[in-house]
């Protein structure tokens, strides 16, 4: 007489994890590579983007500042979609996981596209160091937009609005503020608040030290997180459908 044969949790569960992982990671991976590669192109030939035609340009390529941007607008904008789009597939109960594990690669990923640029943005490594640590410190927001936008709870579209605010709307209202109203005196503010120019400012700077400056601006980003997730808290959360 045949007995059931009991299936062995322990070897498949980490199986299953690591490949729901890879499974998830690899799309977004592209996508992510495809904007480094992109941003190093934009970087290494700026007149191909931006013509100027001022003779007295700067002799460094603004390589390490056009990756830190493109980094801006994947974790701003892309990022949030991603997960919103792999919950809707099912993926919502390995949110933080392969968050996590992303995060994580993908920071490993980007050394080998800063090397090139500090070489030929004659940069030094406090200012890639620097760099990576102002793009860390935008995880947390963009972690708990994505948390939103993965879960039930109203509002994800609000969400998606404030991704785009942040994405586009700070550094748009910044050059609004420069052309057209100089006198307000807020362009400075909305520099260092919009992610985008104060990355660029960031990756720019030839300080020769890691400290982020202003350090509000660092700030800033975990502590609207933190906003961000008590907001998802207090919410009601919609009735499951067997109630």
């Amino acid at each position: 007489m045949n007995q059931p044969t009991v299936p062995d949790l322990t070897a498949t569960e980490p199986r299953r994890a690591f490949g729901a992982v890879a499974a998830t990671w690899r799309p977004a991976g592209l996508l992510y590579l495809t904007a480094m590669l992109a941003a190093l192109a934009a970087g290494l030939w700026p007149d191909a983007v931006c013509p100027v035609r001022d003779p007295y340009r700067p002799a460094a390529l603004p390589v390490l500042g056009a990756l830190a941007a493109a980094q801006v607008g994947f974790w701003m904008l892309a990022y949030p979609l991603i997960v919103l789009h792999r919950s809707a597939r099912g993926g919502r109960n390995r949110l933080w996981p392969d968050t996590i594990v992303e995060s994580s690669a993908w920071t490993i990923l980007t050394v080998p596209f800063y090397i090139p640029a500090v070489i030929l943005g004659d940069a030094a490594a406090a200012d890639a160091v620097r760099t990576g640590l102002y793009i860390a410190c935008l995880w947390p927001f963009a972690w708990a937009c994505a948390a939103w936008l993965a879960s039930e709870s109203p509002g994800r579209s609000v969400i998606v609005l404030v991704c785009v605010i942040v994405g586009v709307g700070l550094p748009a209202a910044w050059y609004i503020a420069v052309e057209l109203l100089p006198a307000v005196g807020a362009h400075e503010f909305l520099w260092h608040a919009a992610p985008a120019t104060q990355a660029w400012e960031t990756a720019t700077a030839r300080s020769g030290s890691i400290g982020l400056r202003p350090k509000w601006a660092a700030v800033l980003w975990p502590a609207l997180a933190g906003g961000v997730v008590a907001v998802r808290c207090l919410l009601p959360r919609p009735a499951s459908p067997s109630s």
